[in-house]
């Protein structure tokens, strides 16, 4: 993310609120899946280089929800901020919200809090008639979001100001080994949003070859708006009090990877996909685990269905139950040996992959074992 002058000054908020081009980059330099959630606050006077009365950061690596709820600030100085945020990523599914009210008077003052979620992986894509090959990969998204915010603001003269705004960002990387050929294409969103969106750009690679895949989705409320050109932001210092929304947990998620050659044409057979994570990607985009049926056998619980990976868990009204992947048919089966007698009639039930990926929630009911 392109940040103002301003911005750059402020070090310590710049490691608190994790840029999303930092982000991409510090995941790892090189070809290795990692998922990254993180959620920050800062507040600040407007002669600092620091995030100095307040900030915090919760940022959890390969799996978890990275939460803040608080208040952050001093009341004496005149300058509070509260803050509601989270993030999850999921390869293939992201979900970020950050939900803030400020309150800023007496000198100017900034008050920021912002929750992003990153995936990479790994993909080899090849086609035989094209191996070694260069490509073109057009890559689509599926984004449900909601933004909000009012404010009564009067900005500081003398340094970088707009009105406080609450925005989303969507940033996706391209990249070889060791970052090289690193390729961008980046989304401002400022109002809400549900639909399939094209990246801007046709991303480059070689088939045959593996390639890092980062997808970026960064949530951001308080004094900050988006630059004039979109891409990025830059921090407000000013006077006043306000309120913002930006939620987006609810979710993006890789709906399209279409390979073409290099002219840009349809490939005349279907690709193979790999990924480095080992979850499961066609060129309609990640595929989520799906239940089909849930049956009981004494105490035992039998689940099939689509897209089940080594580690994948049943869970009954949100909680774990222990569960074996079934040996004859591990991507299609799951076992769990006591969860037969917890299940009742009406229980919430979905399937979580070892990688973070769920399935839809069903409801069981026992007068008929196929449930989706």
């Amino acid at each position: 993310m392109r940040l103002s002058t301003t911005w750059r000054t402020l070090k310590r908020a710049a490691v608190i609120l994790l840029t999303l081009l930092g982000a991409a980059q510090t995941c790892a330099a090189q070809l290795t899946p990692v998922r990254r959630a993180s959620s920050g606050a800062c507040v600040a006077r407007s002669t600092s280089e620091d995030c100095d009365i307040a900030h915090d950061l919760k940022d959890v690596f390969n799996g978890g929800t990275a939460s803040l709820n608080g208040n952050y600030g001093k009341s004496k100085l005149h300058a509070q901020l509260s803050l509601d945020a989270l993030a999850d990523a999921s390869f293939g599914v992201l979900r970020a919200r950050a939900s803030c009210t400020f309150d800023i008077s007496d000198s100017p003052h900034l008050a920021y809090g912002s929750a992003s979620a990153i995936f990479r992986d790994v993909l080899t894509i090849d086609s035989q008639p094209l191996h070694g090959q260069q490509g073109l990969l057009r890559i689509k998204y599926a984004l449900s979001g909601s933004l909000s915010s009012s404010d009564e603001w009067v900005c500081s003269p003398t340094l970088f100001c707009n009105q406080p705004h609450t925005f989303a960002e969507v940033n996706i990387f391209v990249f070889g080994p060791n970052f090289s050929n690193n390729q961008q294409a980046s989304a401002l969103y400022s109002s809400s949003v549900l639909g399939m969106f094209t990246a801007s750009k046709t991303f480059q690679f070689t088939y045959g070859e593996p390639f890092g895949l980062d997808f970026i989705l960064g949530t951001d409320c308080g004094t900050v708006s988006p630059l004039p050109d979109g891409r990025g932001f830059g921090i407000t210092f000013g006077l006043g009090q306000g309120a913002g929304i930006a939620d987006f947990s609810n979710t993006l998620v890789l709906a399209g990877l279409e390979p073409l050659d290099s002219n840009g044409n349809p490939l005349p057979s279907p690709p193979t996909f790999i990924s480095g994570s080992g979850t499961e990607y066609d060129v309609n985009g990640v595929l989520l685990p799906e239940v089909r049926t849930a049956r009981v056998s004494g105490k035992k619980l039998f689940i099939t269905g689509e897209h089940f990976d080594s580690g994948a868990v049943i869970l009954l009204n949100g909680e774990e139950q222990i569960t074996r992947n079934d040996t004859a048919n591990p991507k299609t089966s799951l076992i769990s040996k006591k969860a037969g007698k917890k299940i009742q009639a009406g229980y919430k039930l979905k399937v979580r992959n070892s990688n973070g990926l769920e399935s839809g929630e069903i409801t069981y009911s026992p007068a008929s074992s196929f449930q989706n």
